[in-house]
């Protein structure tokens, strides 16, 4: 026959088992989740490694947009990182620039929705699609264009319409 101490015990050893589980199932799924965003940080360099070799460039330079420049609606398309060869180019000279976008409504349609140019000289740059959420894009600096800050600006504009920009800025030197 139970009586009222063991019923009483048998709650507190359902409490301390169920808050114990808890304090163990968390601890071990904070460690699980580290190590996968820890591999998958790794397979993006590794992938953005491969590209500049495919590319036969060396990224000098790394950049994310800051946290407060994301968009807020998590559907928008935007750039999560980028690589570029340099950051004081001369005039002529030509900038290569890696783009990692990250889409996670999946209305994104690869290189034709993003649009490079070129503020102060409205020139254009086409943009290539290298690997999965990997775009290229040659900025040339013609001969003929002015010293000092540049800025290209890419667009990307998903299937809905929704747009975000990031600009790039250049200090553009004489030859």
């Amino acid at each position: 026959m139970i009586d009222q101490k063991d019923i009483l015990n048998i709650v507190i050893g359902s409490i301390i088992g169920t808050i114990t589980s808890i304090v163990i199932s968390w601890y071990f799924y904070k460690k699980s989740n580290f190590g996968a965003q820890v591999a998958g940080e790794m397979t993006e360099n590794l992938l953005a490694f491969f590209i500049q070799t495919k590319l036969g460039v060396d990224f000098t330079h790394k950049e994310s947009p800051r946290k407060d420049m994301l968009p807020k609606d998590k559907d928008v398309p935007h750039i999560l990182d980028i690589w570029h060869t340099n950051r004081t180019p001369a005039v002529g000279e030509r900038v290569v620039v890696l783009l990692r976008v990250v889409d996670t409504g999946m209305n994104f349609g690869g290189d034709e929705f993003i649009e490079a140019v070129d503020t102060s000289t409205k020139i254009g740059f086409p943009v290539l699609r290298q690997a999965h959420a990997y775009y290229s894009c040659n900025v040339q600096f013609p001969t003929g264009s002015l010293t000092g800050v540049h800025t290209v600006e890419f667009q990307l504009t998903d299937s809905k319409k929704k747009r975000w920009s990031y600009e790039l800025k250049f200090d553009v030197r004489g030859s």
